[in-house]
C-alpha cells in the first residue's frame, strides 16, 4: 500500500465523513500522520524506539499514548 495515504482509502473516506470544514482538514492531517503497524512489526521492535515498549504494554492491555511519547523522548 506504499504511496497511498490513509485518508485516500475507503476506510479513510468513511472516517473523514464525520468531519466538516477546518475539522476535516485537521482530521486528514492527523490520519495521514499515523503510522500503521502489523502485530508482527509491533512485537519485533523493528518500528523504532516505541516498538519494544509498546509491545510490552499491549500484552497487558491498552497502551497509553502519552506514556509511549514520553518514553520515546527520554530514549
Amino acid at each position: 500500500m506504499a504511496g497511498i495515504r490513509p485518508s485516500e482509502t475507503s476506510e479513510g473516506h468513511s472516517w473523514l465523513s464525520n468531519f466538516d470544514g477546518d475539522d476535516k482538514a485537521a482530521a486528514r492531517r492527523l490520519l495521514d500522520g499515523l503510522r500503521f503497524l502489523s502485530e508482527d512489526e509491533l512485537r519485533s521492535g523493528d518500528d523504532g524506539a516505541v516498538g519494544e515498549d509498546a509491545s510490552r504494554r499491549v500484552r497487558g492491555g491498552v497502551a497509553d499514548p502519552a506514556d509511549l511519547v514520553a518514553q520515546g523522548k527520554q530514549g
